[in-house]
């Protein structure tokens, strides 16, 4: 699990996770099937509850960055 927790925490440090948690968890889950080949892989529900509370402030904070974003661009639009 260390290694799909990793994964994830990359893929949210470049804003690259997916709309839901389910989709998150199950492309992981994928990922860790291909990837991780000395242990079982963890199931997606396994892998929900592992990373359910970051993935809830991965997307608070990138809605904040994403209005705050778009009112500087209307901002922007309205000063021209």
């Amino acid at each position: 699990m260390y290694q799909v927790r990793q994964h994830f925490l990359e893929r949210g440090e470049h804003g690259m996770l997916l709309p839901s948690l389910q989709q998150e968890a199950d492309y992981l889950c994928d990922w860790a099937a291909e990837n991780i080949k000395n242990n079982q892989p963890p199931k997606a529900k396994s892998i929900m509850n592992a990373i359910r509370d970051d993935y809830r402030q991965y997307s608070i904070f990138n809605i904040s960055a994403l209005n705050q974003r778009n009112s500087t661009d209307s901002v922007a639009t309205e000063s021209t």
